[in-house]
């Protein structure tokens, strides 16, 4: 079973937890007793040297004095539960006199002790002291000097027991700023489960959606974070391909549609002719009828061919620098025959003459054919179609312009998409596929410029489009 992030994360902070506490109970225990015993017996050895050094020691010891030392030693030992013993230099009890001491106990171990510790720098050492006590006690000894020559020591017993209670103080108050450690450190896995995990889980579940092919599908993601805006790309690009795909799909029904019909009309024909319905003398009038839907399928065929080399082939374009106002100049001597049939007036306006442009010259050619094949075809008779040009901070602007039918607010945003025709064009554009204003568009995006349409019902359309100039 394959874990979580949120489950190996966890997972880890527990064992990295445990591991604390593991250390805590045998390395720590170890360093607390070693703290505390080397502060109590530096602590507890100042203490003796300051008793060595008491007056009562620097004169000879007297009766009176000797028992008020044992009242005072007493008093101290009672206070802090420890063992304080006065001996001469070899070793022999002098304070308390009534403490009896083991067999296997011999004074000149004292001196042994202390000469030992002086010589490794020590102050303390910790034991039973020669098997003295049954416990384990912190032991100090301190000389006491009388005319520059040892007169006794001061032997400094604690007990140990007291340092075990305070290191399972000090454990205890580890213990717990540990445990509120781990607990507060819980807040931010919590918060990374909600506000990462999940939203992350979200888009799991998303993706595998969508690589099913569920492109309906919509990634529940709140937080305006850098994953919400992941979770918002991937349910924008479920829309956008799904988008594409309705696209797809009634693209390719106008294309059935629109060769359905022309295919019908050339086969109905000629069946017709081979078979002898339609009579010998009728052929040439059958015979335009099926060059006219030919040329239909030619047209159509020729137009899905470039809006593929448009889709496939975008930045594939031959630039080069051209006279623009030359090139609309050349279109409309191509269009004299259809606007004097039907009566509309072609007219030019040139703000800048020459003008060049850095563009695909055959690609540029097409969109202004198809803009001024759309003026002429929904213009009425006596109206003037009007193509101009003009310079503009490094952009060459061109216009065609129409007093046509004109285009509703409905229809306007809908233009662009191939096969698309508004109501008022399907009468008057029999031959079109719906294609024309698709690969205007896209020729000039490939070039990385702009198009806009602006148009009224009634009152004409005007196309406006850039091009960098040269």
């Amino acid at each position: 079973m394959r874990r979580s992030i949120f489950g190996k994360i966890l997972f880890w902070y527990l064992i990295i937890a445990g591991l604390l506490y593991m250390v805590l109970a045998f390395l720590g225990s170890y360093i607390i007793e070693k703290y505390l015993t080397s502060t109590l017996g530096e602590q507890y050895y100042a203490e003796s040297m300051r008793i060595a050094s008491d007056e009562f020691f620097v004169e000879k010891n007297a009766r009176a004095q000797v028992e008020l030392i044992d009242q005072t030693l007493e008093f101290v030992m009672g206070y802090q539960q420890s063992v304080i013993w006065i001996t001469d230099p070899d070793g022999n009890l002098l304070i308390p006199d009534d403490e009896e001491l083991p067999v296997s106990f011999s004074p000149e171990k004292i001196g042994i002790t202390y000469r030992e510790m002086a010589e490794n720098g020590d102050h303390f050492i910790v034991g039973s002291f020669y098997d003295v006590f049954e416990e384990n006690y912190l032991t100090v000894i301190a000389p006491v000097n009388r005319d520059n020559e040892l007169a006794e020591y001061v032997v400094y017993h604690y007990p140990m027991a007291r340092i075990y209670r305070f290191r399972r103080v000090f454990q205890r108050v580890l213990y717990l700023i540990l445990g509120l450690i781990v607990l507060f450190g819980l807040i931010p896995l919590l918060i990374y489960q909600t506000q990462i995990q999940k939203p992350i889980l979200a888009i799991k579940e998303g993706a595998m959606r969508y690589s099913r092919g569920d492109l309906d599908y919509h990634i529940p993601v709140v937080p305006e974070n850098d994953i919400g805006y992941v979770a918002h790309s991937l349910n924008y690009m479920a829309d956008h391909l799904r988008s594409n795909n309705e696209h797809q799909l009634r693209l390719l029904a106008n294309v059935s549609h629109d060769f359905r019909s022309p295919l019908t009309s050339v086969k109905g024909y000629a069946n017709a002719m081979l078979d002898g319905t339609i009579p010998p003398e009728q052929y040439d009038k059958y015979l335009g009828i099926i060059s006219y839907e030919a040329e239909r399928l030619s047209k159509l065929t020729q137009n899905l061919t470039m809006l593929n080399d448009l889709d496939s082939n975008r930045n594939a374009l031959e630039r080069e620098i051209f006279d623009i106002n030359q090139q609309i100049r050349q279109i409309m001597a191509s269009f004299e025959g259809i606007s004097s049939k039907k009566q509309i007036r072609l007219s030019a306006l040139f703000k800048e003459n020459p003008l060049t442009v850095s563009a695909d010259i055959a690609k540029i050619q097409q969109v202004i054919y198809n803009l001024l094949d759309n003026a002429i075809k929904f213009s009425g008779e006596g109206k003037e179609v009007v193509l101009s040009t003009w310079l503009r901070r490094g952009k060459v602007y061109v216009s065609v312009k129409d007093q046509g039918i004109g285009i509703s607010k409905e229809d306007l945003d809908r233009i662009w998409d191939r096969f698309y025709k508004t109501d008022a064009s399907r009468g008057r554009d029999r031959k079109g596929s719906g294609l024309g204003l698709s690969i205007v568009q896209e020729i000039i995006n490939a070039h990385n410029e702009q198009i806009e349409v602006k148009s009224a019902e009634g009152e004409g359309t005007e196309f406006i489009f850039t091009l960098p100039a040269a």
